[in-house]
């Protein structure tokens, strides 16, 4: 008789020994141990196939439904609306610095002044990870000037 030992039995499990079929041997830990996994891969076996087999189920739809949610592509977010109407969306874009250094500089909103000018709020510039603020001011349009 192969009998499974555990310290605390969980609530409603029996406490029945569980026997070998006849012509197992359970001689030892280690054939207990053989015995129980194969018993225990046998019934997710015989479980898997209760729920594939016998067609869907109400817990299958239900996952069915939760997968083809999770499938479908996010919608794309809208731009940015601007916070007013002269204002101007600049994105992300790299330039050039004194020293021969690049920058990132981040996106930002700028408000035009005249067909020439533009407000550019402080931004902060880090090439190669010394951050500096550039002070706010009216500059030319971004596609024009070659600084931050």
């Amino acid at each position: 008789m192969c009998v499974k030992s555990a310290a605390r039995p969980s609530r409603g499990a029996s406490t029945a020994p569980l026997e070998a079929p006849p012509g197992i041997d359970c001689a030892g830990e280690a054939g207990a141990r053989t015995w129980l996994l194969r018993r225990t891969a046998g019934v997710l076996v015989v479980t898997w196939l209760a729920f594939h087999v016998g067609g869907p189920t109400p817990a299958s739809r239900v996952l069915d439904r939760l997968e083809s949610s999770l499938a479908r592509p996010l919608p794309a977010l809208p731009e940015p609306a601007a916070p007013r109407p002269d204002a101007v969306w600049v994105p992300d874009r790299r330039v050039n610095l004194p020293g021969g250094k690049r920058a990132l500089v981040p996106g930002h909103w700028e408000r035009r002044v005249s067909d020439r000018e533009v407000y550019v709020p402080p931004l902060v510039v880090c090439p190669r990870g010394q951050c500096t603020l550039v002070p706010a001011g009216v500059r030319p349009p971004a596609d024009v000037r070659r600084d931050p």
